[in-house]
């Protein structure tokens, strides 16, 4: 009995240590995002910019405007 709770214990670490990396962070992030603006109108994800200053934007919302 002893030993697999050692197993389980080694097991929920090994989950706690890849979910607390960075890159997986973001991809969860960046997933929880598109989930809460799914009902927007347009949504444009993962734009690239050109060369020189080049940039990654995750998420782009269009919205129509409300005037006078």
């Amino acid at each position: 009995m002893r030993f697999l709770k050692c197993v389980m214990y080694g097991v929920r670490q090994i989950q706690y240590d890849y979910l607390r990396q960075p890159r997986i962070k973001g991809l969860i992030g960046e997933q929880e995002v598109r989930i809460k603006l799914k009902k927007q109108e347009l949504i444009i994800n993962d734009v690239n910019t050109p060369l020189p200053n080049k940039a990654q934007i995750d998420h782009i919302v269009l919205n129509e405007m409300l005037g006078d």
